[in-house]
């Protein structure tokens, strides 16, 4: 649906003929009743309100609704050299086919993603740079090549899959042929290094406008072709100064020159016609020097001149001139051309020398969007060189020395009206309190420092109600406070510290009090007429009743209350809801006076969330609604008489809320002190708005809120009256697509050389298994409201929402291929269903790879397949050899434990007696008995062999243990882990061993002397092996608790335990008890039979203490 404006000077009938026929209706103007020129205020249309854009409609004629607000603000954003900008004057602006928007400047080319700007400039280091700095023309070829045209560097094509421009320029020792369609010796150069205009045709040939000739650019084979102007040939081109170039629908190319006029290219013949330059009256091309050319959807050539604007017909030929006239508002405000756009709804917009202008075909008349110094949000400067569409339907302006502008579609959601100081029919000022709608339908605005207004919404003109203190008959004060209309269609005002009753028709005003010495409860905040006829006053101190015929103020006697009261709400029982500023909720029943207090209360819950109420409303459902000052909105259940708060939390604009109004959906609208909420309560759901929705301010007023019978509502804020129609507002359906703007590793680019936004796929490979990224979605809509999420398919499960953060990370990936899918929504959180897919392949180290594991396991069968058939066929000698080998080991360690008696005083030998286990040799003696066995039995037996491997196995488990007993002589893992991690390592390995469940604490660990931790590790060592060989324990805990003096060691078992007087004798025992006295520590035995075993240790350490070597 497209915008609807009209000119508040026009008839209805010519806007409602605009409105049908073009789709655009023209916006009211400020027009100062007779000037000759337009303000920068001049206005523009209402909102299309269910549209997704402003101008995004394919078929303005079907969209046409008479839903116009003729008088509303047109406003501007702006961006410039702060947002990153590279120079402040904008020649050309496109949008390529991924959505980036591209701007050419006199300083440089700027790319803009929403977000940032990134500015192409000329390096002379990089041959691949762009050739010139300053800008004039931009074009997107079938291919998605991007073609710059400079002022002194030539052409430039830019290829976005490299990230580099190629060169197109003049060789200046090589003249240009003179004759028509001639080539140079060098088929490469230009005709010039001057760029004004570039387009390409069916065939794939890009033509270039130069300021010395047109050229045929042939991209692939690189060729380029001059097609030059021969004064004695009418069907060569006119002139050899380029200026512009456009295609029609009808597959014809008009080619603009500076001073020779127009031509359009015949395809067939190859051939050009020229169309001549009339001097005299309006049928006629304004002037031969032409600037611009636009082609509009009804097939006529728009050519912009240096004297004005024409509009030709290619049917026929005939044109005609537009140009100013003085004595007419809506003609064109200048005559210098510089640009022209057709939108996408058949829209043409035009830049001149001293404003943007809207041209309303039907009736001849433009409308004018001029710069002014004092209004923000007006146009930057005056002079406007380039405008464009994006696909959102967001309209940008480039202007002379004032960078950007531009006009989001979602603006016009709500209509704007504001002071305009040059419309004496405009709002009277812009802080906006109380709105009443009468009776009749009128729409009564009070403002703070304006007075009263009338608004008509069907001109869009303001007719003021001020304070003249020469008029005692004029309204009471210009602050007003409260409007309210009685069944005798008096208008009542609360204004100032008065009150007025105003006569509509005569704006006559009976203000009280009458008398100075009058008594008078001050400002009047709120008014009700209760179905008596009796006017009831909420004011600064308090609630009373109005006495018409003496016109007194009486005060209702109220037990416990006179503060301010600022809300007022009579429902059908006659029972008269209040609000007040600090106290709460009041219900006072006036056939009864009884008076009912809900409020705040500490800690207590379905109370009314805070006592300042601002708003009370009964929807057509029979529900109470309340606005309060900070706690949102409350909803009252009548039966329980409790409250429930709705708030910021629960998506909520704001928690301080000023005024509550119904749609015919049963939505209420919330102006608040940060924005304009929709709530559908049956949905619980809210949707807000903001200032890029059109909202003159994100903070509303008391009373500022009014609802007409057609359901049109009116909002008061800080910076103007906002009008909406609620039926006609809905989410905008464009999404944007999304793009990649960063991906790094460590903050290094993945492909440094690559454009970031061109990557479909990555590789990592190990050690890199890590990666971050960054994204954006190209939606130029309030694009700060765009939502973003990402998924890694193959790693995540669910989607990871962002809100408005825009950036991911993942760390240690397996190796594996996955998929980086990127989406995102737009302002209105419609999401892109999609998303931008990168394939992200992690290859792993190469011993993760099946490569490598499936030889790897190949070779360990065979190995230990081979293992198993030696073993075989070694068996019966192992046997015969098995006696000796068993003698043999016996006699070793019987040496070995009676060396460590003697040498006692050496450490090394001590801790080997301490190490050598009963168990060992018992297995050993025990190897032996059964070899003797063997000896009594004859030779072969089945017996024999039974005994034979049954030695066999006592020995293989005692050089299991005798190996193991070794290895731990000097553990290598408690040298270079340090003692926590190296006993949760052995603890681990020995719970999987044995099939003993562990659990180990260790509480604050810090380093140790190394000779303090080999001792703590030998016990718990020790201690485990009883646990394993004789406690038949379940479970084992060990505990470490690192103390400032000392170092405590429990471990305990659930085994069956042992007599502790009895049982303290053995080997493992007294080795522990000596391992902890050497370094100076203590241990003792805790044991109960059939409950289990506790060895506690302390050895006392140095607060300071550092790991030192032994």
């Amino acid at each position: 649906m497209t915008n609807l404006m009209r000119v508040r000077r026009l008839s209805l009938s010519i806007a409602l003929l605009l409105i049908f026929c073009f789709g655009f209706a023209p916006a009211s103007i400020s027009t100062g009743r007779g000037r000759g020129q337009l303000d920068a205020s001049a206005s523009a249309s209402a909102s299309a309100f269910a549209s997704a854009s402003t101008f995004a409609s394919a078929s303005p004629v079907q969209k046409a609704e008479p839903t116009e607000w003729p008088g509303q603000t047109f406003r501007f954003a702006r961006l410039g050299l702060e947002e990153g900008l590279s120079q402040s004057s904008v020649h050309a602006i496109l949008q390529d086919r991924r959505g980036f928007l591209w701007f050419g400047t006199e300083d440089g080319l700027n790319r803009y993603d929403g977000r940032t700007f990134k500015v192409f400039k000329p390096n002379p280091e990089d041959p691949f740079s762009i050739s010139d700095r300053w800008i004039n023309a931009l074009y997107e070829d079938r291919a998605g090549n991007l073609w710059v045209g400079t002022r002194l560097g030539g052409l430039n094509r830019y290829d976005p899959q490299t990230g580099r421009f190629i060169h197109y320029t003049h060789d200046l020792s090589d003249p240009v042929g003179m004759e028509p369609n001639s080539e140079s010796s060098d088929p490469t150069s230009l005709s010039s290094n001057t760029i004004n205009a570039i387009y390409e045709d069916e065939r794939g040939i890009i033509w270039v406008g130069t300021e010395d000739g047109l050229d045929w650019l042939d991209p692939t084979a690189g060729v380029v072709t001059h097609v030059r102007s021969n004064p004695d040939s009418p069907s060569t081109i006119s002139g050899d100064e380029i200026s512009a170039i456009v295609g029609d629908s009808k597959g014809n190319i008009w080619v603009g020159t500076k001073g020779d006029g127009l031509n359009r290219y015949l395809t067939q013949s190859h051939s050009f016609v020229r169309y001549p330059i009339s001097t005299v009256g309006r049928e006629r091309i304004c002037s031969a020097r032409i600037t611009s050319l636009a082609a509009g959807a009804d097939g006529m050539i728009w050519i912009g001149t240096s004297n004005g604007l024409s509009r030709l017909d290619p049917r026929d030929g005939t044109a005609q001139c537009l140009q100013n006239n003085p004595s007419r508002d809506t003609s064109l405000i200048d005559n210098q051309i510089h640009s022209l756009f057709v939108d996408s709804a058949g829209n043409l917009w035009v830049g001149s020398a001293r404003a943007l202008e809207l041209y309303l075909g039907a009736a001849g008349e433009f409308l004018h969007f001029v710069h002014d110094p004092a209004i923000s949000d007006s146009l930057s400067a005056e002079s406007v060189l380039s405008i464009y569409e994006d696909r959102g339907g967001v309209l940008w302006i480039g202007a002379y020395g004032g960078g950007l502008n531009k006009r989001e579609p979602t603006e016009d959601r709500f209509a704007l009206f504001r002071n305009d100081k040059n419309n004496p029919a405009s709002l009277s000022s812009n802080f906006v309190f109380p709105i009443h709608v009468d009776a009749r339908g009128r729409v009564w605005v009070g403002t703070f420092g304006g007075g009263l207004n009338l608004f008509d919404p069907s001109t869009g003109d303001f007719s003021h109600f001020r304070h003249d203190p020469e008029n005692p008959n004029s309204l009471a004060g210009d602050q007003v406070w409260s409007i309210f209309t009685d069944s005798d269609g008096q208008l009542w005002v609360g204004a100032d510290n008065h009150l007025s009753i105003l006569n509509p028709t005569t704006g006559q005003a009976q203000n009280h009090p009458t008398d100075a010495m009058q008594a008078w409860p001050g400002t009047v905040y709120a008014m009700a007429e209760d179905a008596s006829g009796q006017m009831w006053l909420g004011t600064e101190n308090g609630l009373g009743r109005f006495d018409r015929t003496r016109g007194l103020f009486q005060p209702e006697a109220l037990a416990g209350f006179n503060g301010r009261v600022q809300a007022l709400w009579l429902d059908a029982s006659n029972v008269l809801w209040f609000g007040t500023l600090e106290s709460g909720l009041f219900r006072y029943d006036l056939n009864t006076h009884e008076l009912k207090r809900y409020h705040t209360a500490s800690g207590a819950s379905g109370n009314i969330s805070h006592n300042t109420v601002y708003a009370i409303y009964r929807d057509t459902k029979g529900t109470l609604w309340i606005a309060t000052g900070g706690g949102g909105l409350n909803r009252f259940n009548a039966t329980a008489e409790t409250f429930e708060a709705f708030t910021e939390k629960d998506g909520l604009a704001n928690s301080v809320v000023y005024g509550i109004l119904e749609d015919d959906d049963s939505a209420l609208w919330l102006s608040a002190n940060h924005g304009l909420s929709r709530f559908i309560p049956s949905f619980r759901a809210f949707q807000n708005f903001y200032v890029s929705d059109g909202l003159g301010s994100m903070e509303f007023n008391p009373n500022g809120y009014a609802r007409s019978q057609d359901g049109t509502m009116y909002f008061g804020s800080s910076n103007g009256l906002n009008v909406l129609r609620p039926e006609n507002i809905s989410d905008s359906k464009y999404v944007p697509p999304v793009t990649l703007t960063s991906l790094t590793i460590d903050g290094e680019p993945i492909h440094a050389d690559t454009p970031t936004e061109v990557i479909e796929s990555i590789t990592l490979q190990s050690p890199q298994n890590s990666f971050e990224f960054e994204f954006v979605a190209l939606g130029f809509t309030a694009s700060e409201r765009n939502q973003y999420a990402y998924k890694l398919e193959g790693f995540d499960e669910d989607w990871r929402y962002l809100g408005a953060k825009y950036d991911g990370r993942y760390t240690n990936l397996p190796g594996g291929a996955y998929t980086l899918l990127l989406k995102a929504s737009n302002s209105d959180g419609v999401w892109n269903d999609d998303p931008l897919a990168i394939s992200v392949t992690v290859i792993p180290p190469f011993w993760e790879t099946t490569q490598f594991r499936i030889p790897l396991g190949l070779g360990l069968g065979l190995l230990i397949l081979g293992a198993y058939r030696l073993r075989l066929r070694r068996a019966e000698s192992r046997n015969r050899e098995l006696e000796s080998l068993v003698k043999a080991r016996t006699s070793e360690m019987e040496k070995l434990f009676e060396r460590t008696k003697e040498l006692a005083v050496v450490e090394e030998r001590n801790r080997l007696a301490r190490d050598l286990h009963d168990s060992a040799k018992q297995k050993a003696f025990a190897a032996l008995a059964q070899l003797g066995t063997v000896n009594g039995l004859p030779q072969g037996s089945p017996a024999a062999h039974r005994h034979l491997l049954e030695a066999e196995n006592l020995v293989a488990e005692v050089i299991q243990e005798l190996t193991f007993l070794i290895q731990e002589m000097h553990p290598a893992a408690l040298m270079e882990k340090g003692l926590p991690i190296t006993v949760r390592e052995y603890v681990f390995e020995w719970e999987t061993r044995n099939d003993i469940a562990t659990d180990v604490k260790i509480e604050a660990p810090r380093p140790l002397d190394l000779k303090v931790e080999q001792a703590i590790y030998r016990v718990i060592q020790e201690a485990l092996a009883n646990v394993a060989r004789h406690s038949q324990a379940s479970r084992v805990d060990v505990e470490l608790a690192y103390r400032p003096d000392r170092i405590e060691v429990i471990i305990a078992d659930n085994g069956r335990g042992f007599d502790s007087q009895s049982g303290l004798s053995g080997l493992g025992l007294r080795s522990m008890r000596e391992r902890v006295e050497s370094v100076a520590g203590k241990i003792k035995f805790e044991s109960q039979t059939g409950v289990g075993t506790r060895i506690i240790l302390y050895v006392p350490i140095s607060p300071n203490s550092e790991r030192r070597p032994t």
